[in-house]
């Protein structure tokens, strides 16, 4: 009865983890060709897949920090709705920019330019935004 449901449970997990990978490799694969305008190269499509899900979890922290601290603001009613959107927008973009940088460093078969890294910080920060919602009481 304990090996059925260990089984069923590590069948869940293996599903769950390739949900997961098959979402990040879309959006890495959408984002490398974005940045490739911006000067990202790479050798492979799994070098691209593989930048994203790292800087994906190195920036996560940050990345908690930076959604964090507008949404507690926005509670706290010491900035409007706009104003917190902004300081998100700005501290998203920056933690998600390390994260990628960090990467890029240790990486050697991507290479990203600054500006390349900056537009899609920058545009994944867009697409977030609508995480930042006003206060309902």
């Amino acid at each position: 009865m304990k090996n059925n449901e260990l089984i069923k449970n590590i069948f869940g997990w293996i599903i769950i983890i390739t949900i997961i990978l098959i979402i990040v490799s879309i959006i890495a694969i959408f984002a490398g060709a974005i940045m490739h305008f911006f000067g990202f190269r790479y050798n492979s499509v799994w070098d691209i897949i593989l930048f994203f899900l790292i800087s994906t979890i190195i920036s996560l922290p940050i990345n908690f920090i930076a959604e964090g601290l507008p949404k507690a603001l926005l509670k706290l009613n010491k900035v409007n709705i706009v104003s917190a959107r902004i300081i998100f927008v700005l501290l998203d973009t920056i933690a998600t920019a390390i994260g990628m940088t960090i990467v890029d460093y240790c990486m050697p078969n991507v290479s990203a330019t600054d500006s390349s890294i900056l537009v899609i910080a920058f545009i994944l920060a867009i697409l977030s935004i609508k995480d930042i919602k006003e206060n309902k009481e």
